[in-house]
């Protein structure tokens, strides 16, 4: 039910995004961007990147309603999942750096995280622990040769 009611959630945050005519036009984020309320210092030259040029604004917020809007459809199909899911993380995570909203942007990547089976995640990290092994292995033999 928690996946449903996720995927409910980017469908329609996406589409009302769609009929608002600042997101369609792409100066939605400009305004998001420029609010003092929503910002943090950390990465202000980087913002203030952003905010000088009109394509990464508007490339940003089309991003933003595809990737909520087509969320539901994209995560369920084996081939686009991962790619679904990376762009979630990511425009989360924008979120969290750009407007401070860490709380929020926290909780919505663990709802992304939620799509991922235990046999995914454990598949993962025994890919992870391979190249681990690997690297300590490497390390080991070159000092081997060397002393």
């Amino acid at each position: 039910m928690i996946l449903i009611q996720v995927c409910i959630l980017y469908f329609f945050s996406g589409f009302f995004k769609a009929q608002g005519e600042m997101w369609y036009h792409g100066t939605a984020l400009y305004y998001i961007l420029n609010l003092d309320s929503f910002s943090m210092n950390y990465f202000e030259s980087f913002r203030s990147f952003i905010l000088n040029s009109p394509f990464l604004l508007t490339l940003g917020a089309y991003l933003a309603i595809f990737t909520q809007l087509f969320f539901p459809f994209f995560v369920f199909n084996k081939y686009t999942r991962y790619l679904i899911l990376f762009g979630s993380i990511l425009f989360h995570f924008s979120i969290i750096i750009f407007m401070g909203l860490v709380q929020f942007g926290v909780i919505m990547i663990a709802l992304d995280l939620q799509f991922i089976s235990d046999r995914e995640y454990k598949g993962v990290l025994k890919f992870i622990k391979g190249k681990v092994y690997k690297l300590e292995n490497t390390n080991i033999q070159g000092e081997e040769k060397g002393a």
